[in-house]
């Protein structure tokens, strides 16, 4: 029960949201933020960087990118980390009806990982 109140009193800051759903998803687990290396790849400094992808092009990680690379992560496969491995994100309902609000949240805090 404790728990559960801390979850919701963190849920009420900006990016809180976004973190819960890394936190439970597991995300942490392969994509670091701290620049270490480990399965998938860090966050620290992807916001705005270029990205080399595995067909050999590569793109800007801005909104976009980042907003697919949740909902479509076999799309666009980053250079070294192919075949991608990430399971897919399912939202629960409650999480749907805010999903923009925590795609833009979730680039916040990408944002301040800048390098």
């Amino acid at each position: 029960m404790a728990a559960k109140k801390a979850e919701a009193a963190s849920a009420k800051t900006p990016e809180a949201g976004a973190v819960l759903i890394t936190i439970k998803n597991g995300c942490t687990g392969c994509h670091s933020v701290d620049a270490s290396p480990l399965t998938g790849p860090t966050w620290f400094g992807l916001y705005g960087s270029q990205v080399e992808l595995a067909d050999g092009t590569s793109l800007i990680a801005d909104d976009a990118y980042i907003t697919e690379s949740i909902l479509e992560h076999y799309g666009k496969e980053v250079a070294g980390f192919a075949p991608t491995i990430m399971p897919p994100y399912v939202f629960t309902e409650e999480e749907n009806r805010g999903h923009h609000r925590i795609y833009q949240d979730f680039e916040v805090i990408l944002q301040r990982l800048e390098s």
